[in-house]
């Protein structure tokens, strides 16, 4: 059995190292859904000039998914909420309090919907966003066509989100009658990749490093392997506002998925405990890249010397690796 030594460094406060900024993403999921932890890791199918509002008139500067939210473009979302007629469609989403997902692409809503009698013209239809399913419904009523939709985002307790499309006045639609705005985003939304994915969950990984973010709150954690052989593993606190509560035994795996797939993984788990407008304790394994270094990034002798550092000797065993 191949047993090696890993420090770990726990950087209590850390003024010198600051995290590097991920790069924007055009429009986040984590963004266009605020509030909710686990966003659907998809790159959602809207016009670039797109942006996410508030549904009441804004009062303050926070949004969030608790009540309902606007997408669409800055002019149109001004125009509805100076209830002037729209000229460009807008998107409200909100988390729905009576539909609910039930397994991996149904909903608690279709068995009613489909043996309902229909009164008015109706259809509904399911797609899927990767694994997210999407069920869509449109009615005519008055010559004027209503779409919406539930979104099953794939988590504990079935939550699904709502989506309806307000589109400028017409009198003249049918169940077909288009809507590039509204068919782009059911039909084009795709799943993010494997990067992507670990970005909206909070994890930004580059080779060695892996900066974590949850509720605005963020850690950086390196990986590296020195020319001699030895392994160093430091955890930083980049904001005030998150605190280690506790961590666990590193191990080492091998990089599932496709993207760098086979490479060493070092993984750690953390218990993290934040407060900021949020109070939450946060229990996950943050993975990180294995890089092999000539020298450490933070020679571990200044670091030892250092009063807001803790060393501890961690073993990794190199012959039970799992993905």
């Amino acid at each position: 059995m191949i047993i090696r030594k890993l420090i770990l460094m726990l950087i209590i406060i850390s003024t010198a190292l600051t995290a590097e900024e991920p790069s924007s993403v055009k429009h986040s999921v984590s963004e266009f859904f605020p509030g909710l932890i686990s966003p659907p890791a998809v790159d959602l199918a809207l016009p670039e000039d797109f942006i996410v509002d508030t549904f009441e008139k804004r009062i303050n500067n926070d949004i969030k998914m608790s009540g309902p939210v606007l997408w669409g473009t800055k002019e149109q979302i001004e125009a509805f909420h100076e209830h002037k007629d729209l000229t460009q469609p807008i998107i409200i989403v909100s988390l729905s309090s009576k539909v609910a997902q039930i397994g991996p692409n149904s909903f608690s809503i279709e068995k009613s919907l489909s043996e309902s009698p229909k009164r008015r013209p109706f259809s509904m239809d399911k797609y899927m966003w990767g694994d997210y399913p999407i069920l869509v419904l449109r009615v005519l009523k008055d010559n004027k066509l209503y779409q919406s939709a539930y979104i099953g985002l794939n988590m504990e307790g079935g939550h699904a989100a709502f989506l309806a499309i307000i589109t400028p006045a017409s009198e003249n639609d049918t169940l077909d009658t288009p809507c590039p705005v509204w068919d782009n985003l059911i039909k084009n939304t795709k799943l993010l990749t494997e990067q992507e994915m670990l970005k909206i969950h909070g994890y930004e990984l580059l080779e060695g490093i892996t900066t974590y973010e949850m509720v605005g709150e963020k850690i950086k954690v390196t990986a590296e392997k020195d020319i001699n052989g030895k392994h160093q593993l430091a955890v930083f606190i980049l904001t005030d506002g998150v605190k280690i509560k506790d961590i666990g035994d590193a191990f080492i795996g091998f990089k599932g998925g496709e993207w760098k797939k086979g490479e060493y993984l070092v993984k750690l788990p953390i218990t993290l405990e934040i407060n900021n407008k949020y109070s939450i304790v946060n229990q996950c394994i943050i993975p990180i890249l294995l890089k092999t270094v000539d020298q450490f990034s933070v020679p571990t002798s200044e670091l030892k010397h250092d009063s807001n550092v803790l060393v501890q000797e961690i073993d990794l065993d190199f012959d039970r690796l799992s993905e």
